[in-house]
């Protein structure tokens, strides 16, 4: 037997508790009947996944010939669209994915990021106009991105922004209401940002959360493994540097490090209750920094497997509960996800669970949550038999 296709599986925590998975290719090919395969996943394809209430559920890759792949969920499993060939839309350069999910002034629904063949950042948006349809724009006139650069996007009430890295500079991609575009070299504009312990390198990893009116945060590993935090303040509207590590007495990250952060809206719209960056320590323990109300503190997370160093990390909030998911890739090649509630931190061996499919290594890792419970993605490859080719 060989190894063909990567394969996405979905592993969902149904609302009553249970968990339960499915594998994606195998379950929209027999959907779509015998022709209807969906278009083979990029070795280096992230996943992202946007959703919200019962219906609107989309997970988005990219394929082997460049082409962003909407999956597209409105209650089940449907089908799934190929946005090159189908709108025009330019073909990706990496596989580099970041999304967002907030619907307000700036967007109708999901956005979705990723850099084009010279490594420009591409925003395509969903319109539900009759009969629905991504729409996309590109920031040619920003710096283009380094070939390797990582990916993150925020949303706030008034502004939708992409962050990448171009050379050793985290680039802002900015987009508001009128959908006029800005762009800000935050490492050179944001005082402190370019010291050796706050400069980033050309490998950093990005999380990005925005909250209230125009509040952004943006999170990366510097050059001497310090966390990063370049925040605009929601009130003064001025940027930021802060050394998360020196401030909060925490141990530096490992090198690399993947990173994933939430950001939970408090009652009034404004006012961010929750925020919580993730990232792996030396020793590959899951760390959460977390912003309290006397500022940053610090957790590594006893008890849960030491990640895999090539593991990626996902997060996401339940707006119907006080659970948290963080889902990870252990030392074993086990599926695992964090559980934070209000009574603290569990966690679950999902591979051991659910008898899953092995992941691939580097495999990415995507999380949201909906009416219908919490929804976590990965890769593995299909086991086929010699000879076969996917191409």
């Amino acid at each position: 037997m060989a190894t063909g296709r990567l394969h996405i599986i979905e592993v969902t925590h149904h609302r009553d508790g249970t968990w339960s998975y499915i594998d994606l290719n195998r379950h929209l090919g027999e959907a779509s009947g015998p022709d209807g395969t969906i278009p083979s996943v990029a070795r280096d394809s992230g996943l992202v996944a946007t959703g919200s209430g019962a219906k609107g559920q989309r997970l988005a890759y990219v394929d082997i010939y460049g082409s962003v792949v909407e999956l597209t969920n409105d209650g089940a499993w449907t089908g799934f669209r190929r946005l090159v060939t189908e709108d025009g839309i330019p073909a990706a350069g990496s596989g580099r994915l970041a999304a967002t999910s907030a619907a307000g002034p700036v967007a109708a629904g999901p956005v979705v990021y990723y850099l084009d063949a010279e490594y420009h950042v591409v925003r395509l948006e969903w319109s539900d106009e009759d009969p629905g349809r991504w729409t996309h724009r590109t920031a040619s006139d920003a710096p283009a991105g380094s070939p390797a650069s990582a990916l993150a996007a925020l949303a706030t009430g008034t502004h939708h922004c992409a962050y990448y890295v171009s050379g050793w500079h985290i680039i802002e991609v900015s987009w508001d209401a009128d959908l006029t575009q800005g762009r800000t070299d935050l490492t050179s504009s944001v005082k402190g940002a370019d010291e050796p312990n706050t400069a980033p390198y050309a490998l950093s990893s990005l999380a990005a959360e925005g909250y209230g009116s125009d509040g952004r945060r943006v999170f990366y590993p510097s050059q001497t493994g310090d966390l990063i935090a370049l925040v605009l303040d929601d009130g003064t509207k001025r940027w930021e540097a802060l050394d998360l590590t020196i401030e909060s007495g925490a141990s530096v990250t490992a090198t690399p490090t993947p990173l994933a952060s939430l950001s939970v809206v408090g009652d009034d719209g404004f006012e961010n209750t929750r925020s919580r960056v993730f990232s792996l320590n030396e020793s590959h323990e899951l760390s959460a920094m977390s912003r309290e109300e006397n500022g940053w503190l610090p957790k590594v997370v006893t008890g849960a497997p030491p990640a895999s160093p090539l593991s990626a990390l996902s997060c996401a909030g339940d707006p119907y509960s006080d659970l948290e998911y963080t889902p990870f890739i252990d030392g074993f090649g086990h599926m695992i996800t964090l559980l934070r509630t209000e009574n603290g931190w569990d966690w679950v061996d999902l591979s051991g669970e659910l008898d899953l499919p092995e992941p691939v290594a580097r495999s990415p890792l995507s999380a949201v949550v909906t009416e219908s419970g919490a929804h976590l993605s990965y890769l593995t490859r299909e086991t086929v038999p010699d000879g076969w080719s996917d191409r």
